[in-house]
């Protein structure tokens, strides 16, 4: 069986040289046979920038492309979608979820619940890939799911005109972070830069949708608040 190393590094984080810039990694892996040939990858998320690298352990460095701190497909190794069906027009509905299960806010635990989502969503559901178009940890981090543009799998007959967004967690428990709440707004003023969502849209939590207690008592008491501030053209300042 061939096993995977990721190693995760945040530039410009308390734990690398204060110039946020470069970090050296030393590897060892004493238990493993040196004819085992195990592959690490090395994943560096630059909050900064807009490009994030995975880099080989032999040297070659691909550039995979994100926005607003967002971690591609790629980024988090997704499966595959069996298919995809594209959104007609821009959203004019952002759909708020939480995934009421575990409250993530470290990369190796986002990683490892992202895969156990888009399984469960694919296996136990019969859905076509992970049902959100995007996920945000407690970090800050948003996650790709089915991205922009695509029809999601999340609010039933409401999935063709809207994008639907699930914050990692439990948050009829857990407490939104300021984090993830300012990385949903940095993630909205995206899609309407770039002619996703219309500019006029209308920020849902899933209960307005659908009988559900989703996306948690402690998220959906804030989203009036997350309105205001759209409202009062703070995208930008998120």
């Amino acid at each position: 069986m061939q096993h995977s190393f990721f190693i995760f590094l945040y530039t410009g984080a308390e734990f690398l040289h204060e110039t946020g810039k470069y970090a050296e990694v030393h590897v060892c892996c004493p238990s493993l046979s040196s004819r085992a040939n195990k592959p690490v990858s090395l994943v560096m998320l630059e909050h900064t920038g807009n490009e994030k690298f995975v880099a080989d352990m032999d040297g070659h460095t691909n550039t995979v492309d994100i926005n607003a701190d967002t971690v591609s497909r790629r980024g988090w190794d997704a499966v595959q979608p069996r298919e995809m069906t594209q959104m007609e027009s821009p959203a004019h509905t952002v759909i708020v979820h939480h995934t009421a299960l575990r409250f993530c806010a470290h990369p190796r635990e986002s990683v490892t619940e992202l895969a156990h989502i888009q399984r469960m969503h694919m296996q136990e559901r019969g859905f076509d890939d992970i049902g959100y178009n995007f996920l945000i940890s407690g970090d800050g981090t948003v996650y790709e799911g089915r991205g922009w543009g695509i029809v999601g799998a999340h609010a039933k007959e409401h999935n063709f005109y809207s994008v639907g967004i699930a914050f990692m967690g439990n948050l009829n428990a857990d407490l939104p972070s300021s984090a993830s709440l300012s990385a949903l707004l940095r993630l909205l003023h995206i899609g309407v830069l770039h002619g996703h969502v219309r500019p006029n849209f209308v920020l849902l939590g899933h209960k307005d949708v659908a009988k559900t207690a989703c996306p948690g008592e402690n998220l959906y008491s804030v989203l009036p608040k997350l309105r205001d501030r759209l409202q009062n053209n703070e995208l930008l300042q998120a």
